[in-house]
């Protein structure tokens, strides 16, 4: 997968349909299992976070999911965060933190 994904936008784009140079997540997970991403395992469970995510504000507030996209891109630039430090936020908010 690749390295330097810094959007949420470009991260959902990017799991969904894909770029040139490489599949979409989704379609890798569904041909291969979790094979292809066994050195990847810690990095992708990150960004799967994020992805998760978006689906449960879409639900939740009842919005596209590329609005949720948009609101998670939002907060990220704000607070000027990698998706590395998003995920964290995340999964911190979920605990209650």
């Amino acid at each position: 997968m690749p390295r330097y994904v810094p959007t949420v936008a470009e991260l959902y784009k990017l799991w969904y349909r894909g770029s040139v140079s490489f599949p979409a997540v989704v379609s890798l997970n569904e041909r291969y299992g979790v094979s292809w991403r066994s050195g990847d395992r810690q990095y992708y469970n990150v960004r799967l976070q994020i992805i998760n995510e978006v689906d449960r504000l879409a639900a939740v507030q009842n919005i596209s999911k590329d609005d949720a996209v948009a609101l998670l891109d939002s907060r990220r630039r704000i607070h000027n965060w990698t998706l590395n430090k998003l995920s964290e936020e995340i999964r911190n908010q979920r605990r209650g933190s």
